[in-house]
């Protein structure tokens, strides 16, 4: 009455462009009972009574070596008469349960899909033509990963480390499925303080793509999403997001970013919810730190980028890290600057883009216009003879650039820069970086050490009148790994600091003269500094700043007047059609 089986089972696994489908074909049993065998196999039944009278012993080494490949593959899996049905992403998974069975079969495409989940670099996809950027080979590397799993319609997260450019090969990436695709519509996530650096980084390195940035009033933002049919590349912030996601469902988009995505590694938050709740096909994270505390988070992120490809919470809590890792492996990418040092520059420079905020715009714009007013109606001998109250009014918007809090005591407003850089010092403790923080006004250093200390974080501050001992007992605990962030004004810590415990320069407010500029760098980049060094320069977009970091890029013999008072001699750098022209910005 026993049926006695061949040693193993005859799998085949196919691929057939959406669907693994494993077919089990074991002797003894008619085809159209596998499906209810497995069902029983799977429900640790002893013995199984076939229609026939026959009776399988669920103890024989074929039946248990059945049982440990669908033990294997049981997530997301559907019978469909005698075969099982698994998402793409299972791959990898299959081709492990199944690859020691003697007898196991895969088709080519299901070869070739394993091949490249493993050997990402073989994927065929060149770079796009329009890219205006040159890649190292780490980030072409990463660029063609990206590519292959959106080729499977998977999804996966960019770990590099902080200042790889996962910034650079995302738009590559974009760049490159809008030439594969006209219609092509992506939309970008990302925190408040990064939203227009990814706009003018998109600008520079990808100008044929249109961009719209989603941000403001809600009746601003819901005109920008209305008129989606003209963009290609959408941005908008996390906190946006969480209170416009319902508008988005109807716009045919295929590609989602998340940028800083380690903001949704809370599944009980609204952000969660209403990010899971688009139906995107395309889904990649960029995140330097995908895990900061327990793998709940990343469990969280494939949730929004692979709904099911983890068990459910409780299960997964279960699995080991080792098993994790072997699950995610093809799925998350990840270099570490000792890894790829030698392809990078010993300095890295990056202008951050930030928006004011709604009260600091209005009083922007009040002091920008009472300016422009003035000026307009100044022939050039008038403007001669007021030049330098025309340099102090530059100097003023400068400061609300900052802060209106400079030279308003009753401004209780928020400022965009200030926003910006709790994220950025953030995102540098998480990283292990040590951060040097520079500003031309000690009052706004004053703010800012309040801010460093609000957020937990410790910090040294040396300005003009730091004294000369306690000035060198500062530089040397900060060298051996004291505290966090070093606050300096450029009067008192432009020259003379050696500061290579640092590897991250933050430039607060924009210095016109490049050479100036160089000097706040120098104080970390220099001989005995053994990292790679970060430079952010932060500057407000659709200001004057913006203006004159465009006008620095183009001379480069701007120096800094307003700018910076201790170097009078430089007023003649700055000439009437450059003020001018500042004035005008944004018109």
């Amino acid at each position: 009455m026993y049926i006695a089986p061949d040693d193993t089972p005859n799998i085949q696994v196919d691929y057939n462009g959406s669907w693994l489908d494993i077919h089990f074909d074991i002797s003894g049993i008619p085809n159209d009972e596998i499906a209810t065998v497995l069902e029983k196999l799977q429900a640790n039944q002893k013995f199984y009574q076939l229609e026939d009278g026959r009776l399988l012993d669920f103890n024989q080494p074929i039946y248990q070596q059945t049982n440990q490949v669908l033990s294997a593959v049981r997530e997301g899996m559907v019978m469909e008469g005698g075969v099982i049905r698994l998402p793409q992403y299972r791959a990898f998974q299959v081709k492990e349960a199944t690859e020691e069975m003697l007898d196991t079969h895969y088709n080519t495409t299901f070869n070739q899909l394993t091949h490249d989940l493993t050997h990402p670099d073989d994927f065929y996809a060149p770079l796009p033509t329009e890219l205006q950027a040159t890649l190292r080979d780490y980030q072409i590397q990463g660029f063609k990963w990206m590519k292959m799993l959106s080729h499977y319609r998977l999804s996966g997260i960019l770990a590099d480390d902080m200042g790889l450019g996962k910034t650079v090969q995302t738009i590559a990436y974009l760049l490159s499925e809008k030439v594969d695709n006209e219609s092509m519509k992506a939309l970008i996530i990302a925190p408040a303080s990064l939203i227009y650096n990814w706009q003018s980084e998109l600008k520079q390195f990808a100008p044929t793509l249109n961009v719209q940035v989603v941000h403001g009033a809600k009746t601003q933002r819901m005109k920008m999403i209305q008129s989606f049919n003209d963009w290609d590349v959408i941005i908008t912030s996390y906190t946006n997001m969480r209170q416009d996601a319902k508008y988005y469902q109807d716009i045919p988009l295929q590609i989602m970013i998340l940028d800083e995505a380690q903001m949704v590694k809370n599944a009980a938050t609204k952000t969660f919810t209403a990010i899971k709740s688009l139906d995107i096909p395309k889904r990649f994270a960029l995140s330097g730190t995908p895990i900061e505390n327990n793998l709940n988070e990343l469990w969280t992120l494939f949730q929004v980028l692979m709904p099911g490809f983890f068990p459910s919470m409780t299960r997964f809590k279960k699995m080991s890290p080792v098993d994790v890792a072997k699950m995610i492996q093809p799925f998350i990418l990840r270099r570490q600057k000792q890894v790829v040092l030698k392809d990078l520059p010993d300095k890295v420079e990056t202008t951050m883009y930030s928006s004011l905020t709604e009260e600091q715009k209005t009083v922007y714009l009040a002091h920008l216009t009472q300016m422009r007013q003035e000026v307009e109606q100044m022939d050039h001998e008038t403007f001669k003879k007021n030049r330098m109250p025309i340099l102090a009014g530059l100097t003023r918007l400068r400061q609300i650039c900052c802060t209106p809090k400079l030279f308003m005591d009753d401004y209780e407003g928020e400022s965009g820069k200030i926003k910006q850089v709790r994220d950025l010092l953030m995102q540098a403790k998480l990283n292990h970086r040590r951060v040097l923080l520079f500003s031309q006004f000690t009052t706004m250093l004053d703010i800012l050490e309040q801010e460093v200390a609000q957020l937990g974080l410790s910090s040294f501050y040396l300005n003009g009148r730091t004294k000369a001992k306690e000035r060198l007992d500062m530089v040397e605990a900060f060298n051996h790994g004291e505290r966090d962030v070093f606050l300096i004004s450029l009067k008192a810590g432009g020259t003379g600091l050696n500061l290579t415990g640092a590897d991250t320069v933050i430039l607060f407010d924009m210095w016109w003269n490049p050479a100036v500029e160089e000097q706040a760098m120098s104080r970390a980049h220099r001989i005995g500094q053994q990292k790679s060094v970060e430079v952010w320069r932060l500057v407000a977009e659709g200001t004057i700043e913006e203006k004159m970091s465009q006008l620095q890029q183009e001379k480069r013999l701007l120096f800094d007047t307003v700018l910076n008072e201790s170097q009078p001699q430089q007023l003649q750098n700055l000439t009437e059609e450059d003020i001018r022209d500042i004035l005008n910005y944004g018109r």
